[in-house]
């Protein structure tokens, strides 16, 4: 019997829930969120984006892009954000 290669992972970045050095988004967004006593689907939906998406960002997935970055700054207008 001959055994198929396992296929290379897609996921790119650090294993969830560690956030890669450097990167201030899964703190900042977790605080932001917890400040408003939000869960993730309530940000994402205020926000404007999945719930997936949201919970990328806190988990050092993926980053907001330059147009999630607008729709934070419109959900959360009084917060100032990382770079």
């Amino acid at each position: 019997m001959v055994m198929a290669a396992k296929k290379p992972s897609k996921r790119r970045g650090p294993p969830p829930g560690k956030p890669a050095p450097g990167n201030p988004w899964p703190d900042f967004l977790r605080a932001l969120r917890e400040k408003h006593h939000l869960t993730q689907a309530e940000a994402a939906e205020r926000v404007g984006v999945a719930a997936r998406t949201w919970i990328s960002w806190e988990n050092s997935q993926g980053t907001p892009s330059r147009l999630a970055m607008n729709l934070l700054r419109a959900a959360f207008p009084k917060t100032k954000f990382p770079n």
